[in-house]
């Protein structure tokens, strides 16, 4: 997974991502099948293999995929390039997942806010340690009032 350092790279699980998912009992069948879907553009009729149920195509968030496929093969496909394959172990059952699409959530850069957040959090941080100074004189303090 990459992560924003501030270079620009955005984390993968902000991504959105739109797959195919096919599943299979027997490894081989997923082998075929997925040497078949590289050459086709289309999903190619192999006996044994299955659409996963209820898995929508539509962009969804990495969060969202891991609900259906798993968070290990969801972020493996985060991290996948637009029309890539790769077979995945899961249950004992063979996943078959194609990326036909991604996108990035953007997040503001850092650099631009950094101060003013600096400087809200020492604000904070002073104001704590005021506040700790004066409970502590008060609690020490024995202070006699007298009137002339």
């Amino acid at each position: 997974m990459q992560c924003d350092d501030g270079t620009g790279a955005v984390d993968a699980a902000s991504a959105a991502v739109a797959v195919e998912a096919w599943v299979s009992d027997d490894e081989r069948v997923a082998q075929a099948f997925i040497a078949a879907l590289e050459k086709s553009d289309g999903a190619p009729a192999v006996d044994g293999m299955e659409p996963l149920q209820d898995m929508p195509t539509s962009l969804l968030p990495v969060e969202a995929l891991a609900d259906h496929v798993g968070p290990g093969i969801a972020a493996a496909a985060a991290d996948m390039p637009d029309g890539a394959s790769a077979i995945f172990a899961r249950r004992g059952r063979w996943l078959v997942i194609r990326v036909n699409d991604r996108e990035f959530a953007t997040e503001s850069d850092l650099a631009s806010i950094r101060n003013r957040v600096l400087l809200d959090y020492r604000r904070h941080l002073a104001d704590r340690a005021l506040e700790a100074y004066l409970d502590d004189l008060r609690q020490r303090a024995d202070v006699v009032v007298r009137k002339p």
